[in-house]
């Protein structure tokens, strides 16, 4: 096997380490590999570009904790344990990539004739063998001739010197996409390019400019090999492409020629030519024609050029009443009506919220199809991710669009309008309320006690609302019923959390009748009730709270009452049981009333997501050797991009199903499904389209693989992992727009489930759900209930509505949870406060914890990582922790397991975040 004395680089050790070098001259030892065995190991000093210290300990903690101890040190747990149990020693080496290479070497090391990474050091550097994702010898010894000199005469191999040399001299181990580097081609006519991408430049970059709306065309042909077009603009001018800012791509198979034809707004953009396999000659033929006949863009379809309403009215929109936006663009001497189509993707308003407000939208006469959304730029990044939407309205055709928000909070948000396809004029309305509350008036009421106390009033013109101060000196069940009503009121509980007198966003902690109910009443009635209302809480902390009665519609007068009884639950209405605990769940899982505690996991890298990983206390789990293996966790989303490095290794693979054969192989239905199913378009491919990485980014969180640092460019050091770093991801597309316009009673969500359960999975991770107050999908439900009868644990966000949307409970389809059917996830900040958006439990127990949601780091498609926001972030953790479970004991039903996380979460030190 791999030994120490075959590791060690004597002349490295010397030129690391002057002392050791002085001390040879003196005759102290008779070599450095003396010095290391004396000293330097335990000192943990660099003795080889094949083995770093640091990483290994940082990756492995059960390891750090032993070296600590002085048991023994990282080299010696290496040399004697871990390559064996297939740790890596380096960032570059990864041992599942290389197995699953290189089959040959799979079967040798399956004999205990050697391991992995001792074959890779002895026989695979002088092989060319890849090492893993994290360096490219092709284009590392295309890109620097003198290194491949050198290699090519047998004096080292290309990761040796790299790893010795070509990192501290800046040379990149794989290609980068670097926008200062892309080709100009000026301002676009007609032009044709004649180039390969190959090994040595497998990514070329054209940046061109349009004066003009324009006609655009391109052709990639003349291909010899495999290689895709992708349309750029970086919108945000930020230097960077974001997957928001993909505009279109054509990846054939293939030599098929590339295709793209569109309409272009003026600007600039880039062309990725980017080589799939081989070495690809291509010729591109690019056109660009003037559309001079297309009006100005008034509005703007980027956030830095939208329309700003707060500066056309003079003020923020949120005391303007109504307001017809078609009038306010005449009064700027725009014209009218404002027309979308691909010269104008996109219309944006921004406008500014800055007290708690009702908000209606109206977008009406409709000459095609639109869609509208209200959105906020949560992570001020200059774009507007698939988590930063608040609420959107999607009706097919030329059906006018509405969106309600009964309380909108204080922020800057933006309206969206886009047309889903072809072109379209509208006509748009908004209209807002600011909603009362006087916190300095408030009337005060005591401490709370089961004896109802009742107050009575009156709310007309002048007085809109009235507000009443408590105390609660113990956690506390609430019930607060309004009643006597003629007109619709609603009802308030707050906590000015800051003291400043102000409701802010994430202070109003629920109140009645909930958006569901409004929205219910709207829909069904066209009007709103004045039916008596009531406010349940459970769990509420000892603290001081305001009752707001807010007039809704009309003069009325009510009877308002308040009581409380000392909680006796663990339940609580906003954060339902708590923090996930992962160490107490997989500990209850095997039986055990604990496992082993493990230091904090750090990290050298600048960017990483140990401090997720140590707030739901995964580390102890790894530690125990429980990592989520053999455990398959289907992702209902966007799709996934299944070729990410740090999600390739982890992928699902249908070993029933012969790739690429036009056939069923394995009579399920689905024909090549091998790497999951897209049941929006209907293909087998589910690795979404331009612009989705929602299901990437959720998808990393659970299963990301463990391989240490991801990304290195010079001081800028990447890090992050999945909690159930070696379970298996099954890829199931059911979000996103349909290109084949499906039956409209078709649930995309709903065939998704059946899939993942028929087809193996334990565990199903669902960050999506619908519009509060739209009817809740039966499809889904009965879903639902068919993976629950199949054993199958379904985990669902609760949704982002809190804040800006006054929800008071999950929404569907987390809300099942009330039917025991899923678990239902909320999403705290690093500081264990309960995220403004964050949808509450409800006044009633089920299943609900919480998990980290805010500045969530994870993976994004085209080798990316970026930080999101959202339950959408937070409910992967918990599929993570689950799969941990399941691993330990793959006999728990969903039952089992959702009483195990509700009985080990950690309600004690949640409190509230401010917006």
């Amino acid at each position: 096997m791999l030994d120490l004395s075959r590791l060690f680089d004597e002349s490295l050790y010397i030129n690391k380490n002057p002392d050791v070098a002085e001390a040879l001259a003196r005759g102290v030892f008779e070599s450095g590999f003396q010095h290391f065995l004396t000293f330097g190991q335990n000192e943990g000093r660099e003795f080889s570009p094949f083995f770093d210290n640091l990483y290994y300990l940082q990756q492995n903690p059960d390891v750090a904790e032993a070296v600590a101890a002085g048991t023994f040190t990282a080299i010696e747990h290496f040399v004697n344990f871990g390559q064996f149990e297939g740790r890596d020693p380096i960032v570059e080496f990864f041992t599942d990539f290389y197995l699953e290479a290189y089959p040959d070497v799979a079967s040798v090391v399956a004999t205990g004739a050697m391991t992995a990474y001792q074959h890779f050091r002895d026989f695979g550097l002088s092989e060319g063998r890849e090492p893993g994702f994290g360096f490219d010898r092709p284009f590392y010894l295309a890109n620097n001739p003198d290194v491949a000199a050198v290699v090519n005469a047998g004096q080292l191999s290309a990761i040796e010197h790299y790893l010795r040399f070509g990192k501290a001299e800046g040379r990149l181990g794989t290609p980068t996409l670097n926008l200062n580097a892309a080709t100009e081609l000026g301002l676009l006519s007609t032009v044709e390019i004649n180039s390969i991408v190959s090994d040595r430049n497998p990514l070329q970059l054209y940046r061109f400019t349009l004066e003009n709306p324009s006609d655009f065309n391109l052709e990639l042909g003349g291909l010899s090999a495999d290689a895709d077009v992708t349309l750029l603009r970086d919108i945000n001018e930020n230097g960077e492409i974001d997957i928001e800012e993909i505009i279109d791509l054509s990846n054939n198979e293939g030599t098929t020629p590339e295709v793209l034809s569109r309409g272009l707004t003026a600007g600039t953009y880039f062309i990725a030519i980017e080589r799939f396999e081989g070495n690809a000659n291509y010729t591109l033929l690019m056109s660009a024609a003037p559309r001079l006949d297309i009006p100005p863009d008034n509005v703007g379809n980027t956030l830095s050029q939208s329309f700003d309403l707060d500066a056309a009215l003079r003020g923020p929109l949120s005391n303007q009443g109504r307001i017809p936006i078609n009038a306010v663009l005449a009064s700027e001497g725009f014209n009218q009506p404002q027309l979308l189509s691909d010269f104008n993707p996109s219309d944006i308003y921004s406008f500014t919220i800055i007290a708690p407000t009702r908000f209606l939208l109206n977008l009406d006469q409709l000459s095609g199809d639109a869609d509208v959304a209200i959105a906020g730029d949560r992570n001020e990044d200059g774009i507007i991710s698939y988590d930063e939407i608040i609420i959107s309205s999607e009706n097919e055709g030329t059906q006018p669009e509405e969106i309600f928000i009964p309380k909108l909070s204080l922020g800057e948000y933006y309206i969206l309008v886009e047309p889903f396809e072809g072109e379209t004029t509208y006509n748009l309305t908004v209209e807002t309320a600011p909603i009362q509350f006087p916190l300095s008036e408030a009337l005060e009421v005591g401490t709370l006690n089961p004896t109802p106390r009742t107050l009575t009033g009156t709310l007309f013109e002048a007085n809109l609302a009235d507000t009443y101060r408590f105390n609660l000196t113990t956690p506390s069940d609430i019930q607060i019923n309004l009643e006597g009503l003629s007109a619709a009121t609603e009802v308030y509980l707050i906590q000015d959390v800051n003291n400043n007198g102000i409701v802010e966003g994430g202070e109003i902690l629920s109140s009645a009748p909930g958006p569901e109910k409004l929205l219910s009443s709207l829909f069904t009635t066209g009007g709103y009730s004045s039916d008596a209302e009531t406010l349940s809480v459970v769990g509420l902390p000892a603290g001081t709270y305001y009752v707001g009665v807010n007039q809704f519609e009309g003069e009325t007068n009510y009877s308002l009452s308040l009581s409380g009884t000392s909680t006796t639950g663990r339940f609580n209405s906003l954060f339902g049981y708590g923090l996930v605990n992962a160490s107490a769940a997989v500990a209850r899982a095997l039986g055990e009333p604990a496992l082993a505690p493990v230091p904090a996991l750090t990290s050298t890298a600048t960017r990483n997501n140990t401090r997720d990983m140590n707030l739901i206390n995964a580390p102890a789990v790894w530690n125990r050797g429980f990592t989520g293996e053999g455990v398959i966790v289907a992702v209902l989303d966007d799709g996934v991009d299944w070729k990410h490095p740090d999600l390739a290794d982890n992928i699902w693979v249908n070993s029933n199903e012969i790739p690429n054969n036009g056939m069923d192989d394995d009579g399920n239905g689905f024909i090549d499904d091998v790497r999951g199913w897209d049941f929006v378009d209907g293909i087998n491919n589910p690795s979404g389209g331009p612009g989705d990485s929602h299901g990437t980014h959720v998808a990393g969180t659970v299963a990301a693989g463990r391989n240490g640092v991801d990304i290195v460019t010079g001081e800028n050091r990447l890090e992050m992992n999945g909690v159930a770093y070696n379970a298996t991801i099954m890829p199931v597309r059911v979000l996103g727009e349909s290109k084949s316009n499906p039956d409209e009673n078709f649930d995309p969500v709903a065939a998704g489930i059946y899939y993942a359960v028929e087809n193996g999975a334990r565990v199903i991770q669902m960050s999506l759900g619908r519009n509060p107050g739209a009817p809740p999908s039966l499809q889904t439900q009965e879903a639902l209930a068919f993976a629950r009868e199949r054993g199958v644990v379904a985990v669902i966000a609760s949704g982002n509505e809190r804040d800006t949307y006054g929800a008071t409970q999950p929404g569907d389809p987390a809300f099942n949870a009330r039917n025991n059917l899923a678990i239902a996830i909320g999403a705290v900040n690093p500081a264990n406060q309960l995220a403004t958006f964050s949808n509450p439990a409800g006044p009633s127990p089920l299943n609900f914890i919480v998990a980290p949601g805010v500045d969530v780091l994870s993976t994004y498609p085209n080798q990316n990582y970026e930080f999101e926001e959202g339950t959408s972030m937070a409910a992967p953790h918990i599929s993570g922790v689950v799969a941990l479970m399941l691993q330990a004991n793959p006999n728990l039903t969903p039952a089992q397991v959702e009483q195990i996380l509700i009985e080990t979460a950690q309600p004690e030190g949640i409190t509230l975040a401010l917006a």
